[in-house]
């Protein structure tokens, strides 16, 4: 599974590496976490191409191999503790939403953790959208 799991990792780094990295999307390979960062239409839907084509890599790697993987939501400091965890549903929401659309396997077997103002990027700024950002894990 690990193996399979590093070729994915691979294959994410090489398909975004062709189009514009605005958003700063990467691959963490010292933790295995695949991480998104992305911002929202006004319906709900994912912006950017590339981490559409991100979540594209995980659902097949997902719906063939079945593995399972997990999705950590972290938000920034927006306010409240309700506030961030309902912001973190939103964008958790959003990438399991489009899984589905991709592979109904990877709709059930990425699962979903919001944890909200947690483990920020950027400690001194808590407000900043560095800390906004979904891991993708095997579990």
């Amino acid at each position: 599974m690990k193996h399979s799991f590093i070729l994915l990792l691979a294959a994410i780094a090489l398909a975004t590496s062709f189009t514009a990295c605005k958003s700063k999307q990467h691959t963490d390979t010292n933790s295995n976490a695949i991480v998104l960062r992305f911002t929202l239409d006004a319906d709900g839907n994912i912006v950017e191409e590339d981490v559409r084509q991100q979540i594209t890599a995980i659902s097949k790697h997902i719906d063939s191999t079945s593995n399972k993987m997990m999705m950590y939501v972290y938000t920034e400091q927006t306010g409240s503790t309700e506030q961030n965890i309902a912001l973190g549903k939103e964008l958790g929401h959003a990438v399991k939403q489009f899984a589905q659309d991709q592979s109904e396997r990877a709709y059930y077997d990425l699962g979903l953790e919001v944890r909200g103002y947690e483990n920020p990027i950027d400690s001194l700024n808590p407000a900043s959208l560095k800390n906004r950002r979904i891991e993708v894990r095997p579990l």
